[in-house]
């Protein structure tokens, strides 16, 4: 899946590449590009590889700029072209399917080239910025729309990200335009408050961003398909005995003082227990669910790559073995509060059980 959000990494003083990926990352960051320039394959290679090592620990892609055989080689999570690299039907080649490819365009005809060999086009630029040398003709809102018309004329559907210049305050008009996403580069390198700026960015494109994800941050606000209410209704009236005892423990803000609902709806999917503080999902899985590991994997997945955090036991081990059961969910909620401690020093230890905010 593409990324709405793009983060491309800059040469700055003081700071590596894999250093501005973390930070990214660490702030709700999922897709990095690394841009390197006028560096040796030795080097480039070496900042890669920490670079890749940043996002395989934060669950982000990485995407390298120009150069494919890095990203083979290094196995990256695919590459991205500018006009004046190797063409994208020649990368598809050389890559195969697995890796991601995207390709700089200024032009509907240059979207039309790169249309059947890629997974995205990154379209710009939006305005004048400095972050790229070469800049093409500046496309403005009007030269979005028109390009972006024509690709609709002619079924062309590649995801379209917008580059350059861009602000928090545009992005909603670019979205209007067509695109599908947007990339920044040094609105978030440079920016004080890198998780302030990445939660704007993802509140206007309407992704969930990391404010509110674990214990002693603000709640975030997860989608969910309304018309799941009336049947996550039903099934807490059809519960299973698992599923009983188990929440006889978990009602009342029974464990560590906090509130978990019942058969919550999220998304597309009916969650069994979920504490909306922890963002934390717990899941019984009765004998039914022995033919649908695959699908609860997806489902699972799915719920994961919006921040929700899983735990999963059988039926048969909460009516069996429930001490442990307990002790295991307990554990958790204990060092997701050590975790939240450890990113938030001003907070007392005292506050421990009690570190949201509404």
């Amino acid at each position: 899946m593409i990324s709405k959000l793009h983060y491309i990494t800059q040469e700055i003083e003081g700071k590596t590449h894999a250093q501005l990926a973390e930070e990214a990352c660490i702030a709700g960051v999922d897709w990095v590009q690394l841009r390197v320039k006028n560096k040796s394959y030795a080097e480039w290679k070496a900042i890669a590889i920490e670079t890749l090592s940043v996002c395989r620990k934060h669950n982000a892609k990485l995407i390298i700029n120009d150069n494919v055989e890095l990203a083979k080689e290094i196995n990256a999570n695919g590459v991205h072209l500018g006009k004046e690299d190797i063409s994208t039907a020649e990368a598809r080649k050389l890559l195969g399917s697995n890796f991601i490819i995207g390709g700089t365009a200024n032009t509907f005809e240059d979207i039309k080239l790169h249309a059947p060999n890629v997974d995205y086009i990154g379209l710009g630029p939006f305005r004048f910025t400095s972050t790229k040398e070469k800049l093409s003709p500046v496309l403005g809102i009007e030269g979005y729309t028109q390009i972006i018309n024509k690709c609709r004329a002619n079924n062309i559907t590649t995801p379209i990200i917008a580059i350059g210049g861009i602000t928090s305050n545009d992005v909603s008009t670019l979205l209007n335009s067509g695109v599908y996403g947007i990339a920044i580069a040094s609105a978030i390198t440079f920016s004080k408050d890198k998780r302030e700026t990445i939660s704007q960015f993802l509140a206007v494109l309407k992704l969930p961003s990391l404010e509110g994800q674990g214990v002693g941050k603000k709640r975030i606000i997860l989608p969910y398909n309304q018309d799941l209410v009336i049947r996550a209704k039903e099934l807490r009236k059809n519960s299973t005995l698992g599923e009983i005892l188990l929440w006889k423990q978990l009602k009342g803000k029974q464990r560590k003082g906090f509130d978990f609902d019942r058969q919550r709806v999220i998304g597309n999917y009916i969650i069994d227990f979920y504490c909306k503080d922890l963002m934390l999902a717990i899941e019984v899985d009765g004998s039914s669910h022995n033919s649908k590991q695959e699908e609860d994997a997806n489902r699972q997945a799915v719920l994961e790559n919006i921040g929700v955090n899983f735990l999963r036991f059988s039926d048969t081990k909460v009516k069996q073995d429930m001490f442990n059961v307990l002790r295991e969910i307990d554990l958790w909620i204990d060092n997701s509060e050590k975790e939240s401690l450890r990113d938030n020093p001003t907070l007392n230890p005292s506050q421990e059980g009690n570190l949201t905010t509404n």
